[in-house]
Parts: C-alpha cells; structure tokens; sequence
C-alpha cells in the first residue's frame, strides 16, 4: 500500500495522456471472398468461393501484404492439360499465396486506402476425378495489383502499460477490409 501511494504521489495526473503514432505497426486478416477468372480460365472453371487469411506489416504509410487464399470450385467444359484431358464437373482447389507492396494514399477516422502491387502464385488441383488426377497439378505465377479499402469500425487504445513488454501505449483498429 506504501509503494502504491508512493508511486500515485509521484506520477503526474494526466486527464488526457499523450499518444504518438509509432512508425511500425503489424495486422492480421481473415475473411471470405470469391473470385472470377480471365482469359481462357474463364472458359473452364466457375467463379471461386474464398477463405483469407493475411499478414500485414507497415512502415509509416507503406505496407508489406503476406496474403493466402484457398477456394474451391468446378471445371465447366473439358480441356487437355500437359496430356491429360479434363473432363466438365470435376471439382478443384485452388490456392493463391501472394506478397505486396501498397501505399497508402487516404487515411482518415474512417476510410483507408491502400493502392497495391507484388507477385502472385496460383496452383489448381484437382478435389474429385480419381487416381488420374491425384497429382496432378496445374501452377502459375504473374503480378498481381490492386486497391485495399478498409472501413474503420473500432479502434481501442491501451492506456496501461504491459506487464513484460516495457513502458509503451498501444493503439489497435478493427477494420473491414475490400480488395480488388
């Protein structure tokens, strides 16, 4: 009870403490989405239902994206593919993994906006269609660009201190994220 008071005495009273931004900061993201393709793959497969999941990291207003995605969808018309013919209806995975590099050019109480650009890796494989196509697999990689919106819901600042961590505040945002 001593030391309590005796560190109240000493601490100044603050009614607003100050905040700085700091130049780093780390985010995560889940979520679901869906997807169309272009080109030939358009004439084969269906649109993508997606599960999401990223890592974000910032340095002042430029951001690292480490993004996966998995989905799943169906072969529409047959094609061949490195001689092996693929029949209508079979069912597919399709993984996506994708790093980039965004800046953000709007960023407000409630809206950010992020302009991004990086490199993207697609494997298709097959979910259905028996032992033929076990391991078979169909890869391809290219650039990647686009937009994040996100729209701020939340945010929350903590004014205590962390027990093990040092002497710092930190300030936390829930966003919901668009990206095309």
């Amino acid at each position: 009870e001593n030391r309590m008071e005796k560190e109240l005495e000493e601490t100044p009273y603050e009614l607003i403490p100050a905040i700085t931004d700091r130049r780093f900061g780390y985010g995560f993201n889940v979520g679901f989405g869906s997807g169309t393709f272009t080109r030939t793959l358009a004439d084969h497969f269906t649109p993508t239902f997606n599960v999401v999941y990223g890592f974000d990291i910032a340095f002042k207003n430029t951001i690292l994206f480490l993004n996966a995605t998995l989905a799943g969808n169906k072969v529409t018309s047959s094609f061949t593919e490195d001689e092996l013919i693929c029949p209508a209806d079979i069912k597919t995975r399709v993984a996506i993994l994708d790093i980039s590099l965004g800046q953000t050019i709007l960023d407000n109480a409630k809206h950010k906006l992020t302009p991004f650009m990086g490199f993207g890796i697609l494997e298709f494989s097959a979910a259905s269609g028996g032992e033929d196509f076990e391991d078979h697999r169909i890869v391809d990689y290219g650039l990647i660009y686009g937009v994040n919106y996100n729209f701020k819901f939340r945010k929350a600042i903590r004014l205590t201190p962390p027990p093990f961590f040092g002497n710092f505040r930190e300030k936390a945002e829930h966003n919901i994220r668009a990206r095309i």
